[in-house]
Parts: structure tokens; sequence; C-alpha cells
């Protein structure tokens, strides 16, 4: 061949481990102007493409020399000995005229290379530096030619090449690149458009060189909860703790947040939403977390959407900060555009005008539809080459209006029937597999030649890091599958069941430690295939180990399908009654502690009492008593006080009469003192509350007792709590919890805030906010809300205050702390006269409060009343603000604190009117209550106090 009609002047083949030495040869050659394939050059080239087919052409016939970096490493990897091949099979072609020159190595090392042999001439890069091997590069590939001595160092090299594609899109690659130059916080791009438009090559153009980029990609199939994000993270399940305080996904978001703590990084997260839901869900909200509260971490998050029109995925994303979130959006392009590729691809083209139009109109202004209908009219041969020249004949009417599955179809049928079956063999697999599952369930031989003729048309990608095969669409995958009868997919599933079942045999025989994960990993092939089989009876047994599994690690999502599955299958197993009711009951009851700990209460509260139809209920066994109390768990958290009452009154009256005194027992009354805060039935909850520690202290239940005593301030005063909460906190920091030591050191600080220590404060606060925020949790809106207070009362800093509160109310939240918080930011509003807003505020806690209603929680009206006081009070309209005040002294309750703060208001509001008056308030309960009402407002809290 001429010289001219390479491609390339040289091709650079390497392991990764000498990537660095090797860059350096390609900065050269770039600045020598040698035109060269080096692969970090040409990304956005092979984006896409079929790795296997394209690279044998770069090694086989697309450059002049070959210059393999021979190393130990070289000879193991399977990329290096594939390229390696096929420049043997170049170099002993014997009608090409470079023979026995084509190869030119270079040598870290001694290893040898099968195929070239040690009489090569070769180079030692131990010996000589990466820019004089370019040189001896260049001075090979241009005859001899030595380099100018006035080729200056400092020239700037070309940027690698850009397609007419990317050119396209240059602009949106240059948004993002002005976004990340001048951010100096963390920072969200929202990357959306059609599928084919050309988002994900911008963004590898964007990441092209850029450090520090970790990629989430979804699964084909998650076996547990957040698999694609630990995966990107490299995270070890086994260093996390089952015993932890922490839930698993919180302990997830923690080593995610510490990630991002240690240096700024890039997290690109590739096609959002074939993400299952709830990892979709962990990565918005950590990305909310992190652009409301860790803007210092410079952690830049991409996240990269394919989009249809009229939409409203967007919509999750609208909640981001808008100073720290941008959107890219990728439009359909243009028929000129179109019209310039179309030609850019296929050179001066003989087309009809017709023609032409109706390609073009197929695609839809996407520019892979336009790809696939090139390539497919290439296959059918209209379009054709003749004398170097393309020519498109006339097309029939509608033959692009199915192209997509015609294409695949196409190069389906090329397969003989020995390939057909591997492929419809692999898609039962699953969307990725390895030859393995081929070769030792199905007894295929050779599986790996075979895979590899099929992958030579493109209806595999391998990939070659984890040795594994996917389907290069979803499509192509979904047609395959179809293709298999219903019977014989049922046979292949039964087959590979019990493959995994035999797997699994053999691991348990080495007794070797796994963690759950590795365990759900082991099952869940098992249980999938044999329900595929339709072999429910075996399936059922693996399911049922499957949602123990995951309700070890919290992983609600995963083992709510897994009930769903077996509720299902439950239906067609044939087994004795007895033995079918228990599993119903079990599945029944899993599935209703799944929505209760994902925060779905009323969902649970119903399918509790579809538990109940399974149990005789005349007999209070434990097991009824869990039942009803879960559903008394579920009414208090959903609300309804009074019902959840009623049903603990009615266990705890059982256990009294038949003078019980146990765990559950102790349990109920544990939470009767938490709905008595609502109720304010005070002597009651200091009954209940003094039972169940004491219960817990005697019989050794250390972490319940404790977990208890983090609660003291809700009975006792904050001068004797705080001793009590300072000794769960030792107990917390001891057994290093993270969330128990947050909640105990807010209601600390709480109690500081009410004895009027304003100083000691800070310390706890900002721990709790510190400790909340190591793992992501909502909850950290309660300590904010304290240091608000603390803004307002100790600095009289209302504007920082409203501030923290604004930033408390970005976090979910049940009614009772949005009217608390709210609360507050109405006070500041008050002092700092602006009253229009606070106005808005009055009308949008009246409407929270309307909604709790029904339950008459007696706080709620205390709010209602003294809020529209001190509203009025602030506009000078005294007559109103006293009788809201009148009505607050006819509450049936009402708090000491809350009682000081209406009569004092009271006092001073017919002192402003000119009224004879006199101050009935008598002493503040305590001294803080004096400091906020002498300036014109109180303020309410939040604590933990809820019994788990």
């Amino acid at each position: 061949m001429k010289k001219q009609d390479f491609e390339y002047e040289v091709a650079l083949s390497f392991a990764g481990e000498q990537r660095d030495y090797v860059e350096k040869v390609s900065k050269e050659l770039t600045r020598l102007n040698v035109g060269h394939f080096y692969d970090y050059n040409e990304q956005v080239n092979l984006w896409g493409k079929n790795l296997t087919q394209y690279l044998d052409s770069v090694y086989f016939e697309k450059a002049m020399y070959f210059v393999p970096f021979i190393s130990k490493e070289y000879v193991e990897k399977i990329w290096t000995r594939l390229e390696v091949n096929s420049a043997l099979e170049r170099n002993m072609h014997e009608s090409r005229p470079d023979f026995q020159q084509y190869i030119l190595p270079v040598r870290f090392d001694d290893t040898r290379v099968p195929g070239i042999v040690g009489s090569i001439g070769h180079i030692d890069a131990r010996k000589i530096t990466p820019q004089e091997i370019a040189r001896m590069i260049y001075e090979k590939v241009k005859n001899g030619e030595k380099i100018e001595k006035n080729n200056k160092e400092d020239v700037v090299p070309e940027p690698f090449s850009i397609n007419h594609y990317d050119k396209i899109n240059e602009d949106k690659r240059k948004i993002m690149d002005n976004i990340f130059s001048y951010r100096t916080t963390s920072h969200a791009i929202i990357v959306y458009g059609e599928k084919g438009l050309g988002k994900r090559s911008c963004i590898q153009r964007f990441l092209h060189e850029k450090k520090k980029v970790i990629r989430v990609s979804p699964n084909a199939e998650n076996r547990f909860q957040l698999e694609p994000v630990m995966s990107a993270l490299e995270l070890d399940t086994k260093y996390l703790s089952h015993n932890s305080d922490l839930c698993f996904e919180d302990q997830i978001r923690k080593e995610f947040l510490t990630i991002c703590k240690k240096e700024p990084l890039i997290i690109y997260v590739e096609r959002f939403y074939d993400l299952d839901s709830q990892t979709a869900k962990f990565l918005s909200e950590t990305t909310e977390a992190l652009l409301n509260r860790f803007l210092h971490y410079q952690t830049f998050m991409i996240f990269e959407l394919d989009i249809e029109e009229n939409t409203n995925v967007l919509v999750p994303f609208y909640k981001l900060p808008p100073n720290h979130t941008d959107f890219i959006c990728f439009d359909k392009l243009s028929v000129d555009d179109l019209k310039t590729y179309f030609f850019n691809v296929l050179g001066d083209i003989t087309i009809s005008n017709e023609n032409l139009a109706y390609i073009l109109n197929s695609s839809f202004g996407n520019i892979m539809y336009l790809n696939i209908a090139i390539n497919y009219l290439k296959g059918e041969h209209y379009i054709r080459c003749e004398n170097g020249k393309c020519i498109c004949d006339k097309l029939p009417s509608g033959i692009l209006a199915d192209v997509l599955k015609e294409f695949i179809l196409q190069r389906y049928d090329k397969l003989d029937d020995t390939l057909k079956e591997v492929l419809s063999k692999s898609s039962i697999i699953g969307n990725v597999f390895n030859a393995e599952l081929l070769s030792k369930p199905f007894q295929i031989i050779n599986a790996d030649d075979m895979l590899q003729k099929i992958e030579k048309i493109s209806q595999l990608i391998v990939r070659p890091d984890d040795k594994t095969y996917s389907f290069e669409t979803n499509d192509v995958y979904q047609l395959i599958k179809n293709s298999v009868s219903p019977e014989q997919q049922k046979e292949w599933h039964e087959i590979l069941a019990n493959y995994y079942k035999k797997l699994l045999k053999k691991e348990q025989q080495r007794k070797r430690t796994k963690t759950v994960e590795q365990e759900i990993a082991a099952l869940y092939p098992i249980a999938k295939h044999y329900k595929y089989a339709q072999n429910y009876n075996a399936a059922i047994m693996f399911y049922i180990e499957l949602i123990a599994k995951y309700e070890r690690i919290s992983d609600y999502i995963h083992e709510l399908a897994a009930v769903h599955d077996t509720k299902y299958m439950l239906e067609y197993v044939d087994l004795d009654r007895l033995h079918l009711d228990s599993l119903e009951y079990d599945v029944f009851k899993a599935e209703a502690d799944c929505y209760r700990n994902m925060g779905d209460f009323l969902k649970a509260y119903q399918i509790y009492e579809e538990c109940l139809s399974y149990l005789d209920t005349d007999q209070l066994s434990d097991t009824v008593v869990e039942v009803l109390y879960q559903m008394s768990y579920c009414l208090y958290m959903n609300g309804k006080v009074k019902e959840a009452v009623a049903k603990l009154n009615h266990l705890k009256e059982h256990f009294e009469k038949n003078s019980i005194c146990n765990h559950w027992y102790i349990k109920v009354l544990s939470l009767l003192a938490s709905t008595c805060d609502s109720t304010g039935d005070i002597k009651s909850q200091e009954k209940y509350y003094a039972t169940a520690l004491d219960y817990y202290k005697k019989n050794q239940y250390e972490q319940e007792y404790y977990v208890l005593l983090r609660m003291a301030s809700m009975v006792f005063g904050e001068e004797i709590a705080i001793n009590m909460e300072k000794t769960a906190e030792a107990f917390f920091r001891k057994q290093k919890s993270t969330r128990y030591l947050a909640e105990v050191l807010h209601n600390i600080a709480t109690d500081y805030l009410y004895i009027d220590e304003l100083a000691n404060i800070s310390e706890p606060i900002n721990e709790s906010i510190e400790l909340f925020d190591s793992f992501g949790s909502i909850a950290v809106h309660c300590p904010l809300n304290t240091k608000g207070i603390l803004k307002m009362v100790l600095d009289n800093d209302f504007i920082s205050a409203l501030t923290i509160f604004e930033q408390a109310l970005q976090y979910e939240m049940e009614p009772y702390s949005e009217i608390t918080i709210r609360t507050n930011i109405l006070n500041c509003m008050n002092v700092l006269g602006t009253h229009d807003e606070a106005l808005k505020q009055l009308n949008r806690i009246d409407q929270l409060i309307k909604v709790q209603e029904a339950q008459h929680i007696p706080v709620y009206a205390i709010y209602h009343n003294l809020n529209w006081a001190f509203y009025y009070f602030h506009i000078k309209e005294y007559e109103k603000c006293l009788e809201k005040l009148k009505t607050c002294s006819n509450l049936e309750y009402i708090e000491p604190r809350f009682r000081y703060v209406y009569k004092v208001l009271t006092y001073k509001a017919k002192k402003a009117m000119g009224l004879k008056t006199r101050n009935t308030a008598g002493s503040a309960p305590k001294k803080v209550y004096k400091k906020c009402i002498e300036n014109g407002f109180y303020f309410t809290t939040l604590r933990f106090y809820e019994s788990v």
C-alpha cells in the first residue's frame, strides 16, 4: 500500500500499566505531527463502536507501522493479545511489500510475545526516554528524515480530531467546560434530550483528560439495593456493619459523602432513567444534600437523561438549588445538520432529492436513527459503491417504517443454526453474561469462540475488563429472547436454576464467611430462574430466604419485589393448607413490615389487618400482640393518635389483667408514653415512661434502655433530663452509634436552650448536625431548627436565623415539624417587620393545621392562636391580638411555658392600648422565655421523642 493510503502512520499497542510512558510518546508524536493511533485520543471515535472489529482493522490495515510496548502485563491482557494477533496476521500477509518490517517492538522487559521472534530488532524502553522513542518513530515513518533543530518543544499540539457529529454539539461541550471551570462549589448539570442526539459523545469529550471521574451506570438487573452505586464507588460490603444504628442505605450514603469530602470529584450518572427507582432516588436525594449542605466538597454531578417530548421527567431535578444547577437540552437536529452529516458520511453520493428527503425525515432529527437507516440501506444494497462513488437507488415506499427491527433480524438471519442457538441461550441468561454460563450449564463447547463469531456481526458487545458480554441494545436482547418458544424458555431456565443451585451447594460446603450481599447474589439467580421455569415449589423456598436476607440489610425495595413474586406463586403451588397458611402469613407480615419501614404507614396498616385474618385474635399470643402493636404504631405515625391509643390501651389492659410484664408490655407502655406527648396526658406519660425505663434497666435490655433514656426531657424537667441524656450520649459514643448519638446531642442542646445555658448549645448542636449530615439524613432539620432559635435568642440575629430555618425546610418532613419551623420563621418576620411575608407564613401554617384538625392535637390550637396574636401585636391590631389570646386562656390544655407567653403578651397588648392592667404571668418558668417575650417573639422546638 502507498503511504497516503494509510489512516495512521503508526499504531501504538500497550498494557495499561505502561500508559504513563506511552502517553508521553503520544504527546511527543502529536507535537512532531506524526499521525498515530492512541486510544485516549480516539475516545469519541471509539464511542459506541464494535471495538473488536474496529481495532482489528486498525492493527491489520489502517497503520503504516505497529509499535507494541512489550512487558509481562502485555502478554496477559485480552485486548493486547487481539491487537498483536492482528498485527502478526498483517506481518505475514505475503502480498504486502512491508513484510517483516511492519512490527517495531519496544521492550520494558524480556517477556516473549508468541509470534514476535527475538531476532526482530527492538528498542529498550528501560534505557531511553519516551520523547526519544517518539523521535525514532518520526525518523522511521519519514524515511530517515531528521527532526529539525528549530522544531521547538513548546509547539501547541493540535487537539484530537472530531467528526461532524461532535462538531454539531461542540457548543454544548463548551457550556459544560465553562460551568466546570468557573464553579467553586458543588454543582449539578442535567443533560437531557432524546436518545441518539449525541449526549453521551458530548459528555465523553467533556470528560476527556479530566481526573477523578466516577461513573454510575445502570445494571441490567440489580440483585440488591444500590448495586450500581456500590459498584461505581468500589465499596466492599464486608466493611459495612449490620449492627449499625444506620440502615444499609444510610451507611452507603455516608460512604458516598465521605468519598466526596476527600477531594473534588466528577460523578457522571449515565442513563439516569434506566437506573432502578431506589438508586435513582438515592442519587437525586444525595445530590440535593450536596447542593444544600456540602457545597464546599466541590462535587460535580452530571446526570444524563434520555427523554421523549412532553414528559415531566425533569420535575425531580427542579427542587435542586437553581444557583448550583444547570440544564443542558439536546434538541433534535435540523434538516440542514442532518444533511451535512449525511454527506459527511457518504461523500458525493448520487441520490435523488426525493430519496434524500425521505431518509432525513425518517431519522426524526436523530443521528442514531440516521446511522441505522444508512447502514440498513447499505445492507439491503440500496446504497452501493461503484467506481469509488456511492449511489442510492430508488427506495420503495415505506421501506424505513420498521427499520430497527428489520436491521436486527437481518443480522440475526445471517447466523447458522448453532450460532442462533448460542445467541438464544445467551438471551435466556440475561442481558449481561459470560461464556462460562453457556459452556457449563448448557454444555456448549467453545462458547467463547462462538460468541466471538456472533460479536463479529455486532450482535454482542464484549467487556474485556470482566470478560462478560452484553447485547448491543435492549431492543436486540428483547427481540432475540422473544424468538424462543415459551416451553424452550422454561426448560432452559430450569437448567440454569439447577446450575446455580449446585454452585451454592459447593460454596456452602467450603464454609466460607460471606456477606449478606454475597449470599443474596448467590440466591437471586436460583430463585429467579426457578420462577421463570414455573417451578414455583422450588422457587418459593429460595424467595423466602431472599426476603429474610433483604430484611437484614433494610433493602425494602427488593424485599417487596420478592414478596410480590412469592404472593403470586403461592396461588399455584401444591402445598397442604396448614403449610400454605403459614407461608402466606409470613409473606404478608414481611410486606407490611416493608411498608412500615418505608414510611407508608397507611398501606402497612391495611396489610397488618390482612395478617390478623390468619391468626386467632381471641388468644393474644406474642404474634397477635406484635401485629396489633405495629398497627398502633402505624396509626400514631399517620397522625391518628386517638385510634392508636385505643388499641394500645386494649393491649395494656390484657397484660395487666393477666399480670404479664414482658418485653411486649413494655413496648406498649413506651409507645403510649410517646402518644401522651400529643394528648397532653402528663401523669400517664410519666408513669409509662418510668415503668418502661425501670424494666429495661432491670432486665439488661441495654440498647432499649439508652434509646429510651435519650428522650428523658419528654417526662422530666430539663435540669434532670440533661444528665440522663448525657449518660445515653456516653453509651452511644462507646457503641460508635451515629443516628442515636445525633438525636441525643440534639435533645441535650435543646435542654440547654430551655435552662438558659445558651453558651453550651453550639458544641452539641453542631456535632448533631455534622452527624446527621454524615449520612445525609433529612432529620437534620431538627438540629437546624434549634440552631436557628439560638441565633434568635442569643444574638438577636433574625436574618441569619431565617436563613437557617429556610435551609431546614428544604428537607422532607411530617406536618408537625413543618408547622414548628414555620412558626419560628413567622416570629423572625414579625420582629423584622416584613408583615406581608409573615401573613403568607400564617396562612401556610393554618393550612397544615387544618389537614390535621381531625386528630385534635392540643398544641396545634396553641400554635394557631399564639401565632395570630403575635402577628396582630406587631401590626398594632391589639383588639384582634387580645381575642386570640383569650381563646388561648380557654383551651383545655396548655403547657406552663405557653401559659406564661400568652399572659405576658396580654399584659403588653393592653398596656399598648392604654388600658389599666397588671401582669398576672408571674415568674417565667424558664429565664429564656422572659428574654424572648421582651423582644416580641416566642419559639417552638422539636425533639426526638418517638419510642423505637
